[in-house]
């Protein structure tokens, strides 16, 4: 009884938070297939139990963060905690909205492994920049050459021996099988690390009152995605 005497509490408080603000509540998001068909209806189920009123607006990756910074927008859908060093205005929802993966694929002859990232004559194909890419690029010395290209088409192209590594993203709520059997290519996982809804500061209560909604969402979604497989 106490617990949901506090929720209901801090459900109230989220509220008046966000009262003096225009309507609806607004949320930047970058034009990647996962936040369209995955992460938005979620935090459209999750905002409508808030009872608050939200749009999304779609962005480039990084003036979603600026104009979320600036508080000309109040949040963004889904960002590694890491891209949010340089914007101090900015706070991860507590509850994870996904786990994202790096991969490595690698042709067949060679070792599949962070390895190849160390030497600088390897040429590595990347997805368009993040933060987290960059940071692989300040990281490691290999000749790292962003692509907008699918993961298909990375495939592709190291099948037919024009590069023999390239890196691409996985998450748990929308993974990209990799058809490395077809392609005739190896894997490797480099590094895992969770994905997060953002929020302007100003939205702590907020984001607290979000964060136990969101885990209930995620939960029952991930059981109607193991009812479909």
């Amino acid at each position: 009884m106490l617990k949901r005497t506090l929720f209901t509490l801090a459900i109230s408080m989220a509220l008046l938070s966000t009262s003096a603000l225009a309507k609806p509540f607004t949320l930047s998001h970058a034009p990647h297939p996962a936040i369209k068909s995955i992460y938005i209806p979620i935090l459209k189920e999750v905002y409508s139990e808030l009872q608050i009123d939200v749009e999304f607006q779609e962005m480039s990756t990084h003036r979603g963060l600026v104009e979320a910074n600036a508080h000309h927008v109040n949040g963004d859908v889904a960002r590694f905690s890491e891209a949010l060093q340089d914007y101090p205005n900015l706070m991860a929802v507590p509850t994870a909205l996904d786990r994202a993966e790096i991969i490595l694929l690698c042709v067949r002859e060679v070792e599949c492994s962070d390895n190849a990232l160390r030497d600088p004559k390897n040429r590595i194909l990347i997805p368009t920049e993040t933060a987290v890419v960059r940071r692989f690029i300040a990281t490691y010395p290999a000749n790292f050459m962003p692509v907008s290209h699918s993961l298909t088409k990375s495939q592709e192209m190291l099948s037919m021996g024009r590069f023999k590594y390239a890196l691409y993203v996985s998450s748990e709520l929308h993974p990209h099988q990799a058809k490395t059997e077809e392609y005739n290519l190896n894997w490797a996982v480099l590094e895992s690390f969770p994905i997060y809804h953002v929020l302007h500061k100003d939205h702590k209560a907020l984001a607290d009152a979000i964060a136990p909604v969101l885990y209930r969402v995620l939960e029952r979604y991930r059981r109607e995605q193991q009812l479909r497989q």
